[in-house]
C-alpha cells in the first residue's frame, strides 16, 4: 500500500508538473526548463526535485523525506496540521519565489550588454526587432494588416 501512494505521488507529479510546464510556471520550486511540456523537460523537473542525493535515482526515502519537508516548511507553527492561513501563505510564498525568479530571467535578457543595468537601448531592441518583423514592406509604418498578419519574431 505504501509503495502505491508512493508511485501514484510520483506519477501525479508528472501530470501537475507537465500541466505546470505548459503553462510556463516551471515546476513547483520555479525552475524553468527550455522546451515547455516536453517528456525530458518533466524528467529533468522530476529528477531535480526528488533526486536529493544527486545519484541519478529516485527512491521512496528522497520522495518521503521532502514530502515531509515542504509539510513542514508549510506547518509554521508545527502542530502536525496545515490550516488555511499557514497553506494560503505557503502559496504566496512559493508565488512571489516563482514572480522573483521570472523577474530576474526577463531582466538577464533584456539586457543586452549584460552589464547588469537596463538602458534605453537594452530596452529598444525587442521593440524594434518586433517593429521592423511586423513592417511587411519595410517602410517604417505598421498598418492594420501588418499588425493583424503579424506573428512574433522566433529567438
Amino acid at each position: 500500500m505504501k509503495r502505491t501512494l508512493i508511485l501514484a505521488t510520483l506519477i501525479g507529479s508528472v501530470a501537475v508538473g507537465g500541466v505546470a510546464l505548459a503553462q510556463g510556471d516551471g515546476d513547483r520550486d520555479g525552475h524553468r526548463h527550455g522546451h515547455r511540456g516536453s517528456a525530458e523537460d518533466r524528467v529533468t523537473m522530476l529528477m531535480e526535485r526528488f533526486d536529493t542525493n544527486g545519484d541519478g535515482q529516485i527512491t521512496v526515502e528522497e520522495i518521503e523525506a521532502l514530502r515531509t519537508a515542504r509539510f513542514n516548511e508549510a506547518d509554521t507553527n508545527s502542530d502536525g496540521v496545515i490550516d488555511a492561513s499557514e497553506f494560503q501563505a505557503a502559496a504566496e510564498a512559493r508565488a512571489a519565489e516563482r514572480m522573483a525568479e521570472r523577474a530576474a530571467e526577463m531582466f538577464a535578457r533584456i539586457d543586452q550588454d549584460g552589464d547588469g543595468q537596463l538602458t534605453q537601448d537594452d530596452l529598444g531592441g525587442r521593440e524594434g526587432r518586433m517593429f521592423e518583423h511586423a513592417d511587411e514592406n519595410g517602410d517604417g509604418v505598421l498598418t492594420e494588416d501588418e499588425l493583424l498578419n503579424a506573428r512574433p519574431p522566433r529567438r
